[in-house]
């Protein structure tokens, strides 16, 4: 699924990361190392333009992370899902690491439920990306199978794992910002 650029989206992955900066895991490397600073700011663009999604299409469903404006709480997810059973149902969203590709890294907190995994479209490298291209949403897998170690190849349907959710309010169709590939 193709999801459609919004500056207004980088302008609060912008602000998140200002204040959330001194507190995020390092990944491997001193927190102002440019490579680092990229990959910050690179995560959390990807994180709010699939979390705008789920707002924008499932505003019943939706809900806030557990650290939500808590910037130095460490979270395990990005934001969560009521079902129509009431069972709630936690969310990570990943983009790729600075060589493109995608996988956990041993500092990441583990146990969310499901790990939405997208790539900017524009990313030729980590300091050459163009985020106004898009971003796309290759698939989904559980918490278990995202590691290290971590095969793309075993990604669930996107379309098909939001179907399997029964969500309210499915609107895709009837927006600008996003569309199925």
């Amino acid at each position: 699924m193709f999801i459609r650029y919004q500056e207004s989206l980088k302008k609060q992955a912008e602000f998140i990361e200002s204040k959330r900066k001194d507190y995020m895991y390092t990944k491997f490397t001193t927190q102002e190392e440019p490579k680092r600073a990229a990959g910050r700011i690179r995560g959390l663009i990807v994180e709010q333009h699939v979390t705008d999604f789920f707002k924008t299409n499932y505003p019943e469903n939706y809900k806030e992370a557990d650290n939500f404006e808590q910037w130095e709480k460490p979270c395990n997810h990005d934001f969560k899902l009521e079902l129509s059973d009431k069972k709630v149902i936690t969310i990570d969203v990943s983009g790729p690491q600075a060589n493109g590709k995608f996988g956990s890294y041993y500092l990441k907190p583990k146990g969310c439920d499901f790990h939405i995994i997208a790539r900017i479209i524009g990313m030729k490298s980590w300091d050459n990306i163009d985020y106004t291209r898009g971003f796309q949403i290759l698939g989904v897998c559980d918490d278990i199978d995202y590691n290290q170690n971590f095969n793309i190849n075993k990604l669930k349907e996107f379309g098909k794992w939001i179907e399997s959710l029964n969500l309210k309010n499915y609107n895709v169709i009837k927006t600008n910002s996003f569309e199925f590939m």
